[in-house]
This record gives structure tokens, sequence and C-alpha cells, in this order.
């Protein structure tokens, strides 16, 4: 259990991709269809462990049997982006969970300070 796989993609790679879509050169094919990913799946217990160490705390974990129809890896093909955009993922699993929980830190502070100076 948790040796399921996920292709993740940080936000900032997916801007990079629909950006060289917008500027690409739609005479070939204008309703190309791009995979985007890493090309690099993360079991998900490997995967919780970045995460509790970037936190720094256990995460409480419930396992369950695998159900019918589950998905057991997800890994993108991203060649065909690579040859007719020019895209590469630029920021791998542990950095863009990094940038998240510095985000989503930053962000619940500031509505907490927000929804605090609006109780007084």
């Amino acid at each position: 259990m948790g040796d399921n796989e996920r292709d993740f993609t940080y936000i900032d790679d997916v801007v990079d991709s629909i950006e060289l879509a917008l500027l690409r050169d739609t005479d070939a094919d204008p309703f190309a269809i791009y995979d985007i990913g890493t090309e690099t799946p993360i079991q998900m217990h490997k995967a919780i462990a970045v995460i509790e160490k970037i936190l720094g705390r256990k995460a409480t974990k419930w396992l369950d049997v695998a159900k019918k129809g589950d998905i057991i890896s997800t890994c993108a093909s991203i060649e065909k982006a690579e040859d007719e955009l020019g895209y590469k993922p630029k920021v791998r699993f542990e950095e863009g969970i990094k940038r998240f929980v510095q985000w989503y830190t930053w962000y619940k502070n500031e509505h907490l300070l927000e929804e605090d100076s609006k109780q007084h």
C-alpha cells in the first residue's frame, strides 16, 4: 500500500507549457494536445515522506485496499511537448512541495491576519 505512483507537475511548469503552446505555430495542427508532466512518477509513500520532512511532522495516514478501477501509476509522456513546444519541466517534486508549503503558509497567515482585522 502506498506504492501507487503519480507524475506530479509543479504549477510553474504547467504555466510555462501553456505559454509555449500559445506561442507555437498553429499551422500544423491548431488543436494539438500535449501531455504535460515530468516523466518521473513518485510513489505516494515517498511523496508523503517528503512532505513530512518539509513540514517537520508526521502525517496521519489511512491506508485502504485498492478499489476496482483505481489507477496504479500515472506518468506523462512529454516527448511531443518537448519536440514541438520546447517544453522542459524545471521544478523537481521536492522543490515544488517546498515552494507550495512556503506559499500556503504565507497565504494562510495573510488570510488569518485579514480575518483578525475584520473582527476588531
